[in-house]
């Protein structure tokens, strides 16, 4: 496992496409979508949905005396359904510019992420946070996730190799088809 220096934090959002208050005067039902990812959002053995970031959510939803649905979503999903507003609140979402178009983020995180690199346990890779060391390796991603500006800043110089769910990413590196995997340590 390779670590990249900076950590980046993992949001717990209330991500409205209209603001609460008036969706509280419809007293209509809030549409929370979120994707898999482990100890926010997970599905429980019974099929329940389960994690701090669902139980998060539920709460503010008893608190405001609002009926919530919860359903699990692929990313790239997500971001759609926020972005056309079929959804009210996404779970776990990075801040970005882009996002922040058509999201509003939380002030307050719950959760602190480590973004990391991942490779085979055979392959010795010097990393030490420049960027220029991993200039003709394949790397894995996951479309539509966000890995840090820092990452963003360089992705242009990088061979990247997208996968659209996660765990194909590491089915790539385990195959040999990529070098390494970018991700959360927690979801690596």
């Amino acid at each position: 496992m390779i670590w990249f220096r900076r950590h980046l934090w993992l949001w717990l959002v209330l991500v409205c496409a209209a603001p609460l208050a008036s969706a509280s005067a419809e007293a209509r039902e809030l549409r929370a979508i979120a994707e898999v990812f482990p100890t926010i959002a997970e599905v429980a053995p019974d099929g329940g949905l389960r994690g701090v970031g669902v139980e998060v959510v539920r709460q503010i939803a008893a608190t405001l005396g609002m009926p919530i649905t919860i359903k699990i979503v692929p990313w790239g999903r997500s971001l759609a359904q926020m972005q056309h507003g079929n959804a009210d609140i996404l779970i776990g979402p990075y801040p970005t510019p882009e996002r922040a178009a058509y999201m509003d983020f939380s002030t307050a995180a719950i959760y602190r992420a480590k973004v990391v690199l991942f490779a085979q346990s055979d392959k010795q890779i010097a990393w030490a946070g420049d960027f220029q060391t991993l200039r003709g390796l394949r790397i894995g991603t996951t479309l539509a996730w966000y890995y840090g500006s820092k990452f963003n800043d360089h992705q242009a110089s990088l061979a990247l190799d997208p996968s659209v769910r996660q765990p194909d990413a590491f089915r790539m590196l385990v195959r040999g088809r990529v070098d390494l995997v970018i991700t959360t340590e927690s979801a690596g």
